[in-house]
């Protein structure tokens, strides 16, 4: 078996291939999203599609009545290198954890740099809308429906060794960060105006990102657990 750094170095080698001639026709990654399904497949870990395209790749936490925690990354285009190499490092270090909400690898349908799969995951009826204009949407039509993956919160992260650590998310997310820092530095807090319709969202990045981001994970799983013990 690979050790977690082969493992690593061969999924980002894919990330960063470039996209055969015919992606303004089908703007997707598709030899990525073979080479992250056949890693998810020699792992213990679930993975899944949805209508938009989306792939999850899940780690089993210790409720499998929570939803899961998820870290994002935009799965096509090749533009965020520094976003899926945290999202990976810090996804592997959890699948060693011990955590009561499951932990998910969300790679986000990207087209053009906007994050189309993370809209239509927060509103799914939107669908039918975009299908004309993205035909390629058909490709996933018999995957099951965005609105069938809750997540109790969504992550992304990017370690910047240069940069200070910076957290930009909604208030829920913000506050467990405060309560609870995982490093000395000085770290900028800032509650985000937007946010998704059905989870709460942050934004990690900076020195110390991963660890701030693994830390920061634990405890809302904590926290997600405790909410749901009281009922």
């Amino acid at each position: 078996m690979d050790s977690v750094l082969q493992q690593h170095t061969r999924i980002l080698s894919a990330y960063r291939t470039p996209l055969p001639k015919d992606c303004a026709i089908t703007p997707l990654d598709r030899e990525f999203r073979e080479t992250l399904t056949e890693w998810a497949e020699s792992e213990p870990l679930q993975c899944s599609q949805d209508h938009a395209g989306n792939i999850y790749i899940t780690h089993a936490g210790q409720d499998p009545d929570l939803a899961p925690i998820a870290i994002s990354f935009p799965i096509d285009g090749a533009n965020s290198s520094n976003n899926i190499s945290s999202a990976l490092n810090v996804f592997s270090q959890l699948c060693n954890k011990a955590c009561a909400c499951s932990v998910t690898l969300l790679g986000w349908t990207s087209v053009s740099g906007n994050l189309l799969g993370r809209d239509l995951w927060a509103q799914p009826t939107q669908i039918e809308q975009h299908r004309p204009s993205n035909p390629w949407l058909e490709d996933f039509s018999e995957c099951r429906r965005a609105s069938e993956f809750p997540l109790s919160a969504i992550f992304e992260i990017a370690e910047d060794s240069q940069g200070p650590l910076k957290l930009v998310g909604s208030h829920i997310l913000i506050q467990r960060a405060r309560e609870n820092p995982a490093s000395n530095a000085r770290v900028e807090y800032s509650i985000s105006k937007a946010s998704s319709t059905r989870a709460p969202e942050i934004m990690v990045k900076g020195n110390d990102a991963e660890k701030m981001a693994q830390r920061l994970i634990q405890d809302y799983s904590e926290y997600v657990a405790a909410i749901f013990d009281t009922f």
